[in-house]
């Protein structure tokens, strides 16, 4: 590792060890004596409120995780940006609070106390400073800290005095930064709030550490990511190309083929190496779910076909949010009926494609959800499923699946394995030969469709037998021009040679006789020769002439017999064209129709929810296309017949493939082995899991500790460094980056996806203490050179590890590194259109259509896509830095309660009104106000910030502003990426309920650009 690149790991794993102070203005926080948590008991008043206001939705729970802030400064910190009212803690303790009021320590011993690093020099820009960090202690609490409250208590109140060198009684802590000795007042009551902190970077830094010890460590993929890519080109590889065509084996969902922008994000995936990333921008409903299975299924059949291990694949990202939506949509690949046997695991409970690797606090909150959950030493469901009896009963239970699909007794799974991957072979062999066939035919097309070729063909021969017969003419009078030229010459001669012989001799001396020659000539002459021949004339003259005419007429006929013999050549090269196309298509036809045999290559799923005849309309409707598509060679028609059979069968083939091997001794762990965590055991465990479930789904936080090895609990461990085989990560416009780099060390490729211009990370690093620590490691020598990092995306304050990947991608699209998917269904076009306009600056393609041609949505007629509810007040209230406002809450409540049976009887199989309403706003005083508001049938209804909503639709989105006349909407209009999020979020409707005076009249603001599009009023209807 280079200078630079070990400057640059430097910085941020320092940003890993930051951690900063808690705003809990907003919150509902608690006050308590110094003396109630020394004794570790807090008041029952206290205690109650508390425990009603955080009320669990776990009823079993019986204690809260709280954050106890003994140390608060009386006066706020003006130059953090903290109002100076609002108390500022200097010291944060984790905690555990039982409903009597008994304090406990935290039950990770990770989860340990801290004071802001905004506190301690040196800090950039600062002005009031407590202590500083060289004095901070690294390595304070202990395992044994942590066994009672005593003991945890005595090692908070040493951590204090140590770090700030003070006593804990003292009631006031001197301003380092000040020369005259200022004192800052501390708050004589502690505060408790409650603990929804996540603080789980031990693992990373863990894994940076490492990454700056290791001497001859070779990295291509992190060290792509820390230094960019130079060079770039212009999306080089189209969707529709034949090239990328034989390369795409695999296809995870077979209801629908990919959209041209997918298409073209998998097949520049085909050309990466290892060391590379490729950054795909997504915006909202273009299809990022469906670009990722794509890719790990087309892994799987790829390793598959070569027989080689399942590639060992991870998706991530930060909040379980994210996560948890790639494991769902994992777990729901629909059975689209083509091959009802296949299209099922054979595998008894294995019940999805990807194998979840939660915190234990994850893994309480979705116990419910029936995930397929492992730990890094495959616990839970691989463990089950992995006990003795349990896999000879799986086994079982394979051989019986796979018997009934061949229709043979099947007694070893090898002999299965063998099987299935002579189908997958046959299944690819089938591709390649229509492909061939295409292949074929294209080199005959070029880029026009068959009826295209076919037409522009015909019309060429029509041209040239129009040409031929033109030229004929010309040669018919041209041939007719020369004989006679050659008869009258004849007759010349003749006429010549009749002339007396002293006539001839003696007009070559004599004038008398040159006249008399000259007079028996002319009178000879036709009236053509008479125009031609008007001075004086001898025989000379006549054979001159004669003789050039001949010659001239023979090479206007030689030319013209030459032109036509070409026109001739042509017509006979496109009759030869025409039959060997007609050749190549009857071979392409004949692998369709050997194909035929095996399957149905027009297959329809049958729509879901829709009467029987309407369902029969649109599969008729569909097959006609497709055959349409085949009739007319289409590329991009044949293509999107690949993705729903061939390689979506192929798909299955590989799944069951490794299923089969799954029961091999290849990876097979022995019952010593299996509690350890040794590299070598490692990777076999890793491949073993993967042949089970292609993708293994964990946050950015659980990943370094998973990919870790050596013995737990010991500090002298190392990682699978180079070792997965494809990085995904998700939702990466949402991640910060000292949080997600050092995983890629890792990994051999990347896919990294998201969208810049949806929520932001939450920045734990603000930009003054990022210009700190990137001037304390070198990475810059003062804070003016701050913006080169900027540009970059390397800074932790204001990037995302989206940023950088694309600045490390070497592909770009329309200019802008990375590629783009255009293509959005969730909305429809009115909706979708705010947010083209606000931030895509109209790149994006609506394809749902509008809400005017959908004759279904009888709501359309009550309601505009796109509306608002006006609610005049005057200004909203404010608890601690956040908002909220009554009468805004009632009135959004009243007006679901109207319209909620309306609403549930538009769309009758889609659950109760919580499926189809969602409220937004952009505080959570709001939310907690509307919620508390809304009557106990609508309790389920979803309400909550913008953050809340990231991955989620619904069919009506009502955002709930809180401004009045007198605030102004500056959080709205200063938050393109809030309204981008909140817009996209609705699928037919979507309505602002406020004050219509604090939005903007200028369209090009945000705020303004949503006035204009919500124009026309709901209220009354």
């Amino acid at each position: 590792m280079n200078e630079l690149k070990k400057r640059l790991t430097k910085f941020f794993y320092e940003a890993t060890r930051v951690k900063s102070y808690i705003d809990f203005s907003g919150e509902n926080y608690q006050k308590a004596k110094d003396s109630e948590l020394s004794s570790g008991r807090i008041n029952s008043l206290a205690t109650n409120e508390f425990w009603v206001e955080n009320k669990p939705s776990d009823t079993k729970k019986d204690k809260l995780e709280v954050i106890l802030i003994p140390k608060v400064l009386a006066d706020g910190l003006i130059d953090l940006g903290v109002d100076v009212r609002v108390p500022f803690g200097i010291l944060y303790v984790p905690a555990r609070l039982d409903k009597d009021g008994t304090l406990f320590p935290p039950d990770s011993i990770y989860k340990t106390p801290w004071i802001p690093r905004d506190v301690l020099t040196p800090f950039h820009m600062q002005e009031k400073a407590i202590g500083a960090w060289s004095e901070y202690p690294q390595k304070h609490f202990l395992k044994e800290n942590f066994q009672n409250w005593d003991n945890y208590w005595e090692a908070v109140r040493s951590f204090y005095e140590k770090a700030l060198c003070v006593s804990w009684g003292e009631t006031e802590i001197e301003n380092k930064k000040s020369e005259k000795g200022e004192l800052l007042a501390l708050d004589e009551d502690s505060y408790f709030i409650l603990d929804q902190t996540v603080d789980a970077k031990f693992h990373i830094r863990s894994l940076y550490k490492k990454i700056l010890a290791g001497k001859n460590l070779s990295l291509s993929l992190y060290d792509k990511m820390l230094t960019g890519e130079q060079e770039t080109q212009e999306a080089p590889y189209q969707a529709h190309s034949l090239r990328c065509m034989y390369q795409h084996s695999g296809q995870m969902g077979g209801e629908y083929p990919l959209s041209e922008s997918q298409r073209e994000a998998v097949n520049h995936f085909h050309f990466l190496k290892d060391g590379d990333v490729l950054a795909v921008s997504g915006p909202p409903g273009t299809g990022k779910t469906t670009l990722l299975q794509s890719i790990v299924a087309d892994m799987l059949v790829s390793h598959a076909l070569v027989e080689d291990p399942p590639p060992v694949i991870v998706a991530t990202s930060t909040n379980n949010q994210a996560v948890t939506n790639v494991i769902d949509s994992f777990a729901k690949i629909p059975n689209i009926g083509l091959d009802d046997l296949l299209e099922q695991r054979w595998i008894e409970g294995v019940n999805s494609l990807a194998a979840y690797f939660p915190s234990t606090q994850a893994m309480d909150k979705n116990k419910d959800k029936s995930y397929f959950c492992t730990t890094e030493v495959g616990g839970f469901s691989f463990a089950e499923l992995e006990n003795e009896q349990n896999e000879q009963k799986a086994l079982g239970f394979f051989l019986e699946k796979a018997s009934d699909y061949f229709h043979r007794t099947f007694k070893k799974w090898d002999e299965v394995a063998a099987a299935l991957h002579e189908k997958l072979e046959h299944c690819v062999q089938s591709k390649m030969q229509i492909l061939d066939s295409l292949n074929e035919v294209q080199k005959i097309m070029g880029n026009d469709s068959y009826r295209e070729f076919i037409e522009k063909t015909n019309q060429l021969k029509e041209q040239l037998r129009i040409e031929s017969m033109s030229v004929a003419s010309k040669l018919k009078a041209a041939e007719e021009k020369l004989d006679t030229c050659c008869h009258r010459y004849a007759d010349w001669q003749n006429y010549y040679d009749s002339t007396p012989w002293y006539l001839v001799f003696f007009s070559r001396f004599f004038r008398i006789f040159r006249e008399e020659m000259e007079k028996r000539l002319r009178m000879h002459m036709n009236r053509e020769e008479e125009s031609c021949w008007n001075e004086d004339i001898c025989w000379d003259t006549i054979q001159t002439y004669y003789l050039r005419e001949k010659r001239k007429y023979d090479s206007d006929c030689i030319a013209l017999k030459g032109e036509l013999t070409g026109l001739e050549e042509k017509v006979t090269h496109y009759n030869s064209v025409l039959a060997l196309l007609e050749k190549k298509v009857k071979g392409f036809h004949n692998c369709l129709n050997a194909l035929k045999q095996e399957i149905d290559i027009y297959f329809v799923p049958t729509p879901k929810d829709i009467p029987l005849e309407e369902a029969e309309r649109k599969i008729e409707k569909q097959r006609l296309w497709k055959e349409k598509q085949v009739s007319e060679m289409n590329v991009e028609g044949i293509n999107s017949l690949l993705d729903t059979t061939l390689r979506y069968l192929s798909f299955w083939f590989a799944i069951h493939y490794y299923e089969a091997r799954w029961f091999s001794s290849d990876y097979r762990l022995t019952d010593k082995q299996k509690p350890r965590r040794y590299a070598n055991v490692q990777q076999k465990r890793f491949h073993r899991m993967a042949m089970l479930t292609p993708c293994m789904v964990m946050t950015f936080f659980r990943l370094p500790g998973v990919f870790a090895t050596g013995e737990p609990n010991k500090e002298e461990k190392s990682f699978l460094f180079n070792y997965i085989d494809l990085l995904i990560v998700d939702e990466a416009g949402q991640v910060s980056p000292e949080v997600a780099l050092p995983s890629f060390g890792l990994a051999k490729k990347a896919l990294v996806v998201g969208d810049e211009e949806q929520i932001p990370p939450v920045w734990e690093i603000k930009t003054d203490m990022d210009i700190t620590l990137a001037t304390l490691n070198n990475v810059i020598s003062n804070a003016n050179e701050y913006e080169l990092l900027q540009e970059n995306g390397m800074n932790c304050a204001e990037s995302s590890i989206m940023r950088i990947a694309a600045m490390a991608c070497r592909f770009r699209k329309d200019g802008s590194r990375g590629l783009f998917l255009s293509e959005h269904r969730r909305c429809y076009d009115e909706i979708i259109d705010y947010c083209n306009k606000l931030v895509y600056q109209g790149k994006l393609k609506p394809c749902r259509g509008s809400i005017r041609h959908d004759d279904k949505n009888t709501l359309k007629s009550e309601f505009p896509a796109m509306g608002h509810f006006p609610i005049e007040v005057e200004s909203s209230e404010k608890r601690g830095s956040s908002r909220f406002n009554k009468e805004e809450a009632q009135q959004i409540v009243q007006w679901i309660a109207t319209h909620a049976d309306k609403i549930q009887s538009t769309y009758p199989k889609e659950g109760g009104i919580e499926n189809l309403i969602g409220v937004i706003t952009p505080f959570k005083a709001q939310a907690a106000v509307i919620k508390k508001a809304l009557p106990k049938h609508l309790k389920k209804i979803r309400v909550g910030t913008i953050h809340t909503f990231q991955g989620a639709e619904c069919r009506i989105i009502i955002i709930s502003t809180v401004y009045g006349d007198e605030d102004g909407c500056f959080f709205i209009e200063n938050n393109k990426s809030l309204m981008n999020v909140a817009v996209s979020r609705a699928k037919d409707f979507f309505f602002v309920f406020g004050n219509r005076k604090c939005l903007l009249h200028t369209e090009s603001s945000t705020t303004g650009l949503l006035r204009q599009m919500t124009e026309e009023s709901i209220a009354g209807k």
